[in-house]
């Protein structure tokens, strides 16, 4: 069995579903052109709310992650913090998933912007609040 960041998780099977990841290049384009930022101190979320065409077959959150080579130049290192994030993410996604409103998508680019983390509470912590945020800035929030 593989190493884990705390002893409690294991982080080998920190992978998405394809339903769940964002694959279009031009989703990706408009998130980074369109989409909201929240920076913390490790990491930032860019997140963009479509309107999605069919509400029943389409997930409500899709997701993304970016490590730059500025954070860590071996690839291994990169690799392991895109699965903690990874792993936060789909511990926190649940809770977050049940609040999109009907008719929408929420799309989440994380961007790491330092190597430090001290556990994965922490991170899943960091990775709340930052929601919380993001879950402020709703459409229908403003009306």
């Amino acid at each position: 069995m593989k190493k884990t960041l705390n002893g409690n998780h294991p982080l080998h099977y920190a992978k998405l579903t394809k339903a769940h990841r964002i694959k279009s290049k031009s989703l990706l384009a408009s998130i980074l052109k369109n989409g909201i930022k929240i920076k913390s101190t490790n990491f930032g979320i860019i997140f963009f709310w479509k309107a999605s065409t069919d509400s029943i077959l389409d997930v409500s959150t899709k997701f993304a992650i970016s490590v730059s080579k500025k954070v860590s130049k071996k690839a291994v290192e990169r690799n392991r913090l895109k699965r903690v994030y990874k792993h936060a993410w789909q511990l926190v996604m649940p809770k977050w998933e049940a609040q999109v409103p009907i008719g929408f998508t929420l799309c989440l680019f994380l961007v790491i912007y330092q190597r430090t983390l001290n556990s994965l509470e922490n991170v899943i912590q960091e990775m709340e609040t930052l929601l919380q945020k993001v879950f402020l800035n709703l459409p229908h929030a403003k009306n």
